[in-house]
């Protein structure tokens, strides 16, 4: 579709970890414009590979589900959170 105008960009897109290997494969093969994974402060296994291949080729990167769907701000309910924030 892409290389006939009726897209402009072509992405992968996976909300599980167990789905990397899956990822990674189709990103060598046909090396998207875009992935949108799951990343966030407690979810990091995508560090390990997927942001350092996709920096290497200039692929684009979605965090998907950064705050854990709401977990993180859940976690954080009636605490202090310093000025600075």
């Amino acid at each position: 579709m892409k290389e006939e105008g009726r897209s402009r960009y072509t992405g992968v897109t996976h909300y599980t970890s167990s789905a990397y290997d899956a990822v990674e494969r189709v990103m060598i093969a046909s090396r998207p414009d875009f992935i949108q994974i799951n990343y966030s402060i407690i979810s990091r296994e995508t560090e390990k590979r997927l942001l350092s291949l996709a920096t290497g080729w200039g692929i684009g990167v979605i965090a998907n589900r950064p705050f854990e769907p709401s977990g993180l701000f859940h976690d954080l309910h009636g605490r202090h959170i310093p000025a600075w924030t």
